[in-house]
């Protein structure tokens, strides 16, 4: 899906938005048969490289043992929110022992039980009951944001959803006289919010 705002414009997306768009980069990046149909706003979008992706990609599981702080830490690196109760996407919380998170590389958050520094139980549940779905051996947790605005650290980081796209693949366009010309009003309407921030001092 696209995002919900332009370039320049600081505005939060939609959690549930970027978590499609983090799973369709995350599916990319482990299957490479996958397909992928998407428009001309959302592909030309900047994103995460896809060597920062798979390096913040990790796997909590069954009687392993982490280290919570240090996890924590992590996951606020890479988007993640600290939250009362987790009900969308990019959401964690901790009361004590139990951690819940809501990972966008699954449909539902997990809760993780733990007994010290070893995770005793995975179970994905509903977020509107709270209640518990099923059992897991372990789930990924993959980035919950698709780019840090801090400068450097942006555009080092930064990629294109076709970065993902393994070498010999095949793009198809549905009327590319159509692309081109969104892809030019994209440009000038991001241009212009860009006008208005810099006359602003923003």
């Amino acid at each position: 899906p696209e995002p919900d705002s332009l370039p320049y414009e600081h505005m939060p997306s939609d959690p549930y938005t970027t978590s499609q768009r983090v799973r369709a980069l995350h599916s990319l990046s482990v299957d490479k048969s996958a397909l992928a149909v998407t428009s001309a706003h959302a592909l030309a979008r900047i994103t995460l490289s896809p060597e920062k992706f798979k390096a913040e990609v990790h796997a909590i599981r069954q009687g392993a043992s982490i280290d919570l702080e240090g996890t924590l830490a992590a996951w606020v690196g890479m988007g993640y929110q600290s939250e009362h109760m987790v009900e969308a996407p990019g959401g964690f919380s901790r009361r004590g022992g139990i951690i819940d998170v809501y990972s966008p590389a699954h449909p539902m958050p997990a809760r993780i039980e733990l007994f010290g520094d070893e995770v005793e139980s995975i179970r994905f549940f509903d977020p509107a009951t709270q209640r518990s779905i099923e059992t897991v051996d372990e789930i990924t947790i993959v980035p919950a944001r698709e780019l840090s605005f801090d400068g450097a650290v942006a555009e080092r980081d930064a990629g294109a959803i076709v970065d993902y796209l393994p070498a010999k693949s095949i793009l198809v366009l549905d009327q590319p006289d159509e692309v081109e010309r969104s892809l030019v009003e994209f440009d000038e309407e991001a241009r212009l919010v860009r006008e208005e921030q810099e006359e602003r001092g923003d």
